[in-house]
């Protein structure tokens, strides 16, 4: 496809399987192809790092071969993946943090087709399952289950006839959160009556406290954001879309029911190689109603045109700290984000310096995250950037929030308006 094969171009009878367009395709048998199943699986090298990322793309029904298969693993660019070969080594899904896989499906003859893929990272999801807790599957028809058990144990091709609806869900308790025992879950419905049966899927999510570092452990009464990827894939036309509607939802830890938060949109931040459409989340009014330490759930949903459903949910997600508790670290983005004068009564400067180009969006928020003005958005250079900004002169006095958003991270800081 365009753009893929620009930047990372092969010859044709190759015998090594790439990534083209988010689908891994052997060159030498694209021609026998009739459909293109994909599946995501996120990891987080480090404990205690909330970031999840897609490391293995693979269709069905193509034979994997555990000795050849190349991989994406992501460097320091987003929207820059390296290709890295593996060769006899077992896929990099350690550590304790969850792995989550979704399904493209197409229309292909009303059939629902479940890869061959499943069963290679299967065997590799139970070699590290040390604590005894299996990632478990299910799949729902007429709120009856059909199939489930051990993903270790899923069947190497999985095939269910009729244009019906579906639910593939995947559970995974294989994380830690501050100790505690985690449980991710992805539940994905989609109507195989549809044009388009293909659900939406997740890329990347990346959780960023204070000082724009990235981790699960947060301060309290202090800010944090949420920044995550998705996109829907449309076969008929082989291209990504937007979804119709992307939805988030907190609670905290030991409460009933969920807590719709804002969701903000960063249009210039699309990547459309491998992430698709950015959206964020302002954690710092949840971060104020925590008196003292506690965990927080977090769920997404994303729907597409046809109303194909993904919801994901992370229980919890992250753990709220005393500040005491907490080690500094450095700034994946930028050091500082600064405002001078502060508080402002008229024109101020917005500082800051960051670390590489990248396209960067500088939004003024309320208290409660509601979005009050989109100062920038534009591709900027690495080194010191300074931005002059007026308040308007109707908003209200009181404490407002500044953030420069990347595809690398959220910087936040507040000013007083007075």
């Amino acid at each position: 496809s365009t753009g893929f094969n620009e930047k990372y171009p092969v010859q044709h009878g190759d015998t090594l399987n790439l990534f083209l367009n988010n689908t891994l395709v052997s060159l030498a048998d694209s021609n026998k192809m009739a459909f293109c199943p994909w599946v995501f699986f996120w990891q987080n090298p480090d404990e205690g790092k909330a970031s999840y990322e897609p490391i293995i793309k693979a269709p069905s029904p193509l034979v994997m071969n555990a000795d050849s298969i190349m991989l994406i693993e992501f460097g320091a660019h987003i929207g820059s993946p390296n290709l890295i070969f593996k060769s006899g080594e077992s896929f990099p899904l350690g550590g304790t943090a969850p792995h989550i896989q979704a399904w493209g499906l197409n229309n292909y003859n009303q059939n629902t087709v479940f890869g061959n893929i499943t069963m290679l990272i299967g065997q590799h999801s139970e070699n590290r399952e040390t604590d005894g807790n299996y990632c478990t599957y299910k799949i729902i028809h007429n709120n009856q289950v059909i199939d489930s058990g051990k993903l270790a144990d899923f069947p190497n091709t999985y095939t269910q006839v009729g244009p019906e609806t579906y639910t593939w869900e995947l559970t995974n308790p294989n994380y830690k959160v501050h100790q505690k025992q985690g449980k991710a879950v992805l539940s994905s419905t989609f109507d195989l009556g549809n044009e388009d049966p293909n659900f939406p899927v997740f890329t990347s999510l990346r959780v960023f406290d204070n000082n724009n570092t990235i981790g699960n452990e947060l301060i309290h009464h202090e800010s944090a954001n949420i920044l995550f990827s998705t996109f829907d894939f449309v076969q008929d036309y082989m291209i990504i879309e937007e979804p119709a509607s992307v939805k988030a939802y907190y609670n905290i830890d030991g409460e009933e029911g969920w807590n719709e938060l804002l969701v903000t949109s960063h249009p210039s931040l699309y990547d459309p190689y491998i992430y698709g459409y950015f959206y964020s989340c302002d954690l710092t009014s949840v971060l104020a109603q925590f008196d003292n330490i506690g965990y927080i759930n977090f769920k997404i949903d994303v729907i597409d045109d046809s109303g194909n459903i993904c919801t994901q949910t992370w229980n919890p997600l992250a753990f709220v700290s005393h500040p005491l508790e907490v080690q500094p670290s450095v700034s994946l983005l930028t050091q500082s984000l600064t405002v001078s004068p502060n508080p402002v009564s008229g024109q101020c400067v917005i500082g800051f310096n960051l670390t590489e180009t990248a396209q960067s969006e500088l939004m003024v928020f309320d208290i409660n995250g509601k979005l009050i003005e989109n100062i920038l958005s534009s591709k900027l250079d690495a080194g010191n950037h300074q931005i002059n900004w007026s308040p308007s002169p109707s908003l209200t006095k009181g404490t407002y929030l500044i953030k420069l958003v990347t595809a690398k991270g959220i910087k936040t800081s507040k000013i007083f308006i007075q």
